[in-house]
C-alpha cells in the first residue's frame, strides 16, 4: 500500500522559497525571488487566487532572466519553473473545487 500526499500550492511556494535559499545567487537575486513567492503565498491564503498566480508568473519571468544572465543554469530553473508551474495548477485547483471534484 502506499500514500499520496497532496500539497497545497501554499506549502509547495515555501518550499520553493527554501530552495531559493540554497541556490548560491546573491542577496539581493535571492530576496526578490523569495518576496515574489512570499506574496504569491499571502495572496493565495487570501483567496486572492489570481493575484497570487500572478506574483508566481513574476517569479518564472524573473526566473527566465536570471538564466539569460548566466546566473542560474537551465537545470536549476528548470526545476524552479516546474514547481512554480506545479503550485499555480494547486492554485487554480482549490480556487475552484467544482471541478476539482469533477477530476477526481
Amino acid at each position: 500500500m502506499f500514500m499520496i500526499t497532496v500539497r497545497s500550492s501554499e506549502a509547495q511556494l515555501q518550499n520553493q522559497v527554501e530552495e531559493v535559499g540554497h541556490l548560491g545567487l546573491t542577496g539581493g537575486n535571492t530576496n526578490a525571488l523569495s518576496s515574489k513567492l512570499n506574496h504569491a503565498i499571502n495572496r493565495i491564503s487570501q483567496g486572492k487566487i489570481n493575484v497570487g498566480v500572478n506574483q508566481i508568473e513574476a517569479f518564472i519571468n524573473q526566473v527566465n532572466t536570471l538564466l539569460n544572465s548566466g546566473k542560474l543554469i537551465q537545470s536549476e530553473a528548470d526545476d524552479l519553473i516546474a514547481a512554480a508551474n506545479a503550485a499555480i495548477v494547486s492554485a487554480e485547483t482549490i480556487s475552484s473545487p467544482s471541478e476539482a471534484a469533477m477530476k477526481t
